[in-house]
């Protein structure tokens, strides 16, 4: 060719190595935003599966990423509390536990949310917490999820404040007064979960050979709620329930000095109170529990009496000092500076108690899976902390899934309250002032060179 032609063939050539180069990249930032686009929020469309405002409720599924696994599922409940009158309920429906008018479109199972979802008018900072554990035993990171990853992942976020145990089908009218009419509030978390689990049949439920029920606070108090339940519902399936700080007892707050006002705290777990719970959320339960409980069901709401009638397998993390059920039930002062003899002596009676219940549940030759470190914490179980002789919860329940042939999956702490030396233990805050400074250190066992309480 002559050069002219020679020059027309090298733009030409020059031109699709161009785009080439361009679709390549197209190609990238496509599967790019693919891969973190994440789990995408799907809103039910059954009238009955509200949240608390009336919104719809919701899920997040992340279809397996192995083969292998398509009919492997892990189905979490989200934790947050609960309400029971006009003043706590209001308080949740501005926010991601109250309303999915909050929820992100999409969330990655690998990730912190690390910014709020703003919603219509307003903040939601519960929607910061999502993530901030390592999503429990979601997600698809082989280093932080070894055993579960490459499974089915379902996410539902928690919105009804009835520890998923709800069916009403019509709004609950609450007052302060016994006068003010608001709008009325829905308690439904059954009739979302079971709304969810209807919706996942068509992408494969169906036909799974295993499903792992999880959840974390309340969201693991609905674990025991349901996990027999499901099985009934799944009868081909394996089913099985791991609660994160959802193992609770009935509730004797403590009422020595400084105790906290009980107003301004979470609802009451007292036996009376969850007798009064039960109607108010006309409350699903375990069916074997309540036939044994007839005059009694509101026994069933918590696992230290029902875990005896659950018959599916069931695995238990939980601190044998919980932070938040200390201080948010039971009264006791959030500041260890005000923890004097009649505190401690609560504690220690706390722990006894609690442990006594998981060592009652470890000896069940159906469940005997447990977890139990001697924390100050609530449901902020990580990969990294606590570790019970080196291993964590996810290694220990993994073993206990997957490896019958594998015996660490019992890991149970027997030094003493707060003696875990990989969790956090109670610090003081700032020290009152010194009008009362005499008042509180008379009653006090502290090292202020550590500030840290000494058990």
């Amino acid at each position: 060719p002559t050069s002219k032609q020679g020059e027309v063939i090298r733009e030409k050539a020059c031109t699709m190595v161009r785009q080439i180069y361009i679709c390549f990249a197209l190609l990238l930032v496509t599967a790019s935003v693919s891969l973190s686009s994440g789990a995408k929020l799907s809103l039910l469309d059954d009238p009955d599966a509200r949240c608390l405002d009336g919104t719809a409720g919701g899920y997040y599924y992340e279809a397996a990423t192995k083969t292998k696994e398509n009919n492997s599922w892990v189905i979490h409940l989200q934790g947050g509390g609960e309400c029971v009158n006009k003043d706590s309920c209001e308080a949740k429906i501005g926010t991601s536990i109250g309303s999915s008018k909050y929820w992100p479109a999409s969330v990655n199972f690998t990730d912190k949310v690390t910014s709020s979802f703003r919603g219509n008018g307003g903040g939601d900072e519960a929607t910061k917490s999502w993530g901030e554990f390592g999503w429990w035993v979601l997600g698809d990171n082989k280093e932080t999820n070894p055993d579960l990853h490459g499974y089915n992942h379902v996410f539902i976020p928690y919105c009804s404040q009835d520890l998923w145990s709800g069916q009403q089908t019509s709004p609950k009218h609450l007052s302060s007064d016994g006068k003010t009419k608001d709008e009325g509030w829905y308690f439904a978390g059954h009739l979302i979960f079971s709304a969810v689990l209807a919706d996942l049949e068509s992408v494969g439920l169906k036909d799974a050979s295993l499903i792992i029920l999880s959840g974390n606070s309340a969201g693991g108090m609905g674990t025991w709620l349901h996990v027999d339940w499901v099985a009934e519902r799944f009868p081909k399936a394996e089913v099985v329930s791991i609660s994160i700080a959802g193992f609770y007892a009935y509730s004797y707050p403590y009422t020595g000095p400084h105790a906290t006002d009980p107003a301004h705290e979470m609802p009451s777990f007292t036996e009376a109170a969850f007798s009064l719970y039960v109607t108010l959320w006309d409350a699903f339960m375990d069916a074997d529990c309540i036939l044994d409980n007839k005059d009694a069901p509101h026994h069933c709401m918590v696992a230290s009496r029902s875990a005896p009638y659950i018959k599916s397998r069931s695995y238990v993390v939980q601190s044998q000092t919980d932070r938040l059920v200390l201080e948010m039930h039971d009264q006791l002062p959030p500041d260890p500076y005000y923890w004097g003899p009649a505190a401690r002596t609560y504690i220690r009676s706390h722990h006894h108690n609690m442990s006594t219940h998981l060592l009652d549940f470890m000896r069940n030759p159906v469940h005997h899976g447990v977890f139990s470190a001697a924390c100050w914490k609530h449901d902020s179980f990580t990969v990294t902390s606590p570790t019970i002789n080196g291993v964590n919860y996810k290694q220990a329940f993994g073993n206990w899934l997957l490896r019958s042939d594998h015996d660490d999956f019992i890991f149970f702490d027997d030094c003493g309250e707060f003696c875990n030396p990989t969790c956090e233990v109670p610090s003081r805050a700032t020290p009152p002032p010194p009008s009362r400074l005499a008042e509180v250190t008379t009653s006090l066992h502290w090292s202020f060179e550590e500030e840290v309480f000494v058990v």
